[in-house]
């Protein structure tokens, strides 16, 4: 038998993640960290001050669909439902029951059947398949949810919240979604980000007042902002910097909907996802297109410039934008594309940007490595460090739909994602063999076995 090596240009393939809430996916991967690292928050084994500019795997947690940050921590969902964390533990936000630093990823104990996780400054939430929320780590202003105000190191059930769609978590604050489309929230208070026209903490979940038909959350550093089932973003809580879109720097104690003055209506229309930032806020719309408003001092805002906005302004050269994140604490923002690709700009003190560098970018750059080991997944990130779920490129072979060649370029229609085409092709080196019409890696590893005896372009042959 001859063995035919074959070196292959393979295609990204997309599936969402967001922001402060990571939603579990129908697709697995590996987790590749980058940026700050004085807590363990990258999962490497390591504790450094010295930020790590370029992305990498970390080992330890396999078969990741969902993965968020908080300031110093790290959370991953995994297909088997259970939830794995690492980082700063100081207030129990790992879940593991220590309270000591984990610099490896840690199992939460005692979480089954989670499709959704969010993490903001010092505690964790995690949302299970029966619409009830868990929550772990930091309670001073109540932010767990669960009535007592008091730190927990292994998850607890918030109580009287049932049928949740959608979480999400801000510095000391936490939001859900119910089925039927209105926002709870509970935790600190001091701004009005809990939206309901008062400014004392709850210990329990209160529904914020004047929304419905609510699909999506985010929370930033004491504001929230909604996004309604007809793509129009609400906020609310502190309005510093003009982070809430309404044209003014006053805080708001219940929401108002977000201005646009380059749309006809007034008002931000046509967006489908959303992210809270420490001073900023972010919106996509349908059209790939992505707005910012707030703090532009450090760039976050992808205008080209550092100046502050107090109604939405366009990020400059970004499109086919299907999700966002920033993150309670962070003054950078990111964007996944329609072909798979990270891009990332603002702050880049602790290269959080993954750029490969410190500079700080006033416009999106694009988040390097991650494109040569595989199909990007779903992304997340904490204040200063970003995560990104890489699905292996045998994966995407395998559950392809079709595997064309297109010129020199292997093209994946991906069976398992509606968000994009998946045809995008990026260079990738990696010899494999074809025998039988079996794709095989130069291990004898079995990649798959479907009919792509077309695909024997530019072959070596060689003796088995």
């Amino acid at each position: 038998m001859k063995k035919q090596l074959l070196a292959l240009w393979l295609g990204i393939a997309l599936l969402f993640g967001y922001g402060a809430e990571s939603t579990a996916a129908t697709v697995t991967g590996t987790v590749w960290t980058w940026g700050y690292n004085s807590s363990g928050q990258l999962g490497n084994g390591t504790v450094s001050q010295t930020p790590q500019p370029n992305p990498a795997a970390i080992s330890g947690v396999s078969s990741v669909v969902a993965v968020t940050g908080g300031l110093y921590h790290s959370l991953a969902a995994k297909a088997d439902g259970t939830v794995w964390a690492w980082g700063k533990n100081n207030t129990g936000q790992v879940g593991d029951g220590t309270g000591i630093n984990q610099s490896t990823p840690v199992q939460v104990i005692g979480l089954t059947g989670v499709i959704a996780a969010a993490a903001g400054f010092e505690h964790s939430l995690a949302l299970k398949a029966d619409g009830t929320v868990w929550s772990w780590g930091k309670n001073y202003f109540g932010q767990l949810g669960d009535g007592t105000g008091i730190n927990q190191s292994t998850p607890v059930q918030i109580s009287g919240l049932a049928g949740i769609t959608a979480i999400a978590a801000g510095d000391d604050f936490s939001l859900a979604v119910k089925s039927d489309g209105t926002v709870w929230a509970w935790g600190q208070n001091n701004v009005g980000q809990l939206g309901n026209n008062i400014s004392t903490y709850e210990l329990t979940p209160v529904q914020i007042n004047g929304l419905a038909g609510v699909i999506a959350v985010a929370g930033g550093f004491g504001h929230g902002l909604a996004l309604k089932s007809d793509g129009t973003v609400w906020a609310w809580g502190e309005n510093r910097y003009g982070k809430l879109g309404d044209g003014s720097n006053t805080n708001q104690p219940t929401p108002i909907q977000v201005h646009d003055l380059a749309d006809p209506s007034g008002y931000l229309t046509g967006i489908i996802a959303i992210a809270a930032g420490e001073e900023h806020s972010l919106a996509a719309k349908a059209d790939g297109t992505v707005r910012a408003w707030g703090n532009g001092y450090n760039g976050q805002l992808g205008d080209g410039s550092t100046t502050e906005r107090w109604t939405p302004v366009q990020v400059s050269g970004l499109t086919g934008v299907v999700a966002l994140t920033a993150g309670a604490g962070a003054y950078h923002s990111r964007a996944l594309k329609s072909d798979g690709a990270i891009w990332a700009w603002g702050r880049n003190q602790y290269a959080e940007l993954g750029d490969g560098t410190l500079t700080q970018r006033l416009t999106a750059v694009q988040v390097i490595n991650l494109s040569n080991a595989g199909g990007v997944g779903a992304m997340g990130g904490g204040s200063d460090h970003g995560l990104a779920i890489i699905r292996p490129y045998i994966d995407l072979i395998a559950s392809a739909l079709n595997v064309t060649l297109s010129g020199n370029n292997l093209v994946i229609e991906d069976a398992v994602s509606n968000q994009g085409t998946g045809d995008s092709t990026v260079p990738f080196t990696t010899s494999y063999y074809l025998s039988s019409n079996t794709l095989y890696d130069t291990s004898d590893i079995l990649l798959c076995s479907r009919n792509i005896s077309a695909l024997a372009v530019g072959v070596t042959n060689t003796a088995s």
